[in-house]
């Protein structure tokens, strides 16, 4: 019995905008560790989709992410997104699943 190969698909597609003052020429920073002052902020949008099968691109995952990165520092930062997740099934079903998501990092 012959395995039949299955050809997959992804895409991934992000626009952010960065103000604020994270990444401080080398002036600013002498004598003063990493973590100390320039605040970005980043607000994004991300698109991301999944075809698992080519041969049936009517059956695929589109995540459309909304989200926001506060930088404290140059290795600190609070993530908030919200994912907006539509699985397109052979059934011909539509099923949601919407997430709102948020983390903070430190010493990235």
């Amino acid at each position: 019995m012959a395995l039949k190969k299955t050809d997959q698909e992804g895409y991934t597609f992000t626009l952010f905008y960065n103000f604020g003052d994270q990444f401080v020429n080398s002036i600013k920073t002498q004598e003063r560790w990493d973590d100390y002052y320039p605040l970005t902020y980043q607000p994004f949008v991300r698109f991301d989709r999944w075809v698992p099968d080519t041969d049936a691109r009517d059956v695929r995952t589109d995540i459309w992410t909304i989200g926001f990165n506060y930088f404290f520092a140059q290795t600190t930062k609070l993530q908030v997104n919200y994912n907006i997740t539509r699985d397109y099934r052979s059934d011909g079903g539509v099923y949601n699943n919407d997430a709102f998501l948020a983390q903070f990092q430190f010493g990235f």
